[in-house]
């Protein structure tokens, strides 16, 4: 009988609990979302290479060549344009990437010449670099540029703050179109 009276003031209580503490939750978690920076700048292509509609930052796929030390992201508009997308992942990388947009012939990659590792902020040694995205970026030590690939465009933010041709609005559709 004992146990039964402690369960009817027990789960009441936790009921109550529940209620006051779950909106303070909900309110946490907003704050921490609203604090993320909005997006102004995406350094790779703006247009989905399957649908030709405007990406979306976090709708992308991972080019690599090892070999050749070339790194990269195509973003897409959404993610069911990845299938199609990785059936030619070299022609994309060299479209976006290696094509001067206005001539249409092939270009070199862009080498940055940063001084300091995007990553530890140290002088950088001429054999550890990689090319990402078109762009020929120097860090410190081969370590420092697989850390660079985890998370590239906060690094590649602060190696050009102010380049006007990766400015970027977000699609106001979030990634939704008629073509899926």
């Amino acid at each position: 009988m004992r146990k039964i009276s402690i369960l009817r003031i027990a789960i009441p209580a936790l009921f109550l609990a529940g209620i006051i503490c779950v909106p303070g939750y909900a309110e946490e978690k907003k704050d921490k979302t609203a604090e993320q920076p909005a997006i102004t700048h995406l350094y790779g292509n703006h247009s989905c290479p399957v649908t030709g509609e405007p990406v979306v930052p976090d709708a992308s796929i991972t080019y690599e060549n090892k070999e050749k030390g070339i790194f990269g992201r195509i973003y897409l508009c959404c993610m069911p344009c990845a299938k199609k997308a990785k059936k030619n992942l070299d022609e994309l990388y060299n479209k976006f990437y290696r094509t001067d947009p206005k001539t249409g012939k092939a270009i070199e990659p862009r080498d940055l010449k940063n001084d300091k590792c995007p990553m530890s902020g140290e002088p950088v040694d001429a054999k550890a670099h990689i090319e990402y995205n078109g762009m020929i970026i120097h860090f410190c030590c081969p370590g420092c540029a697989e850390e660079f690939l985890k998370d590239p465009e906060p690094k590649l933010s602060k190696l050009l703050p102010d380049a006007k041709e990766f400015e970027f609005t977000p699609n106001p559709e979030g990634g939704h179109h008629k073509m899926h």
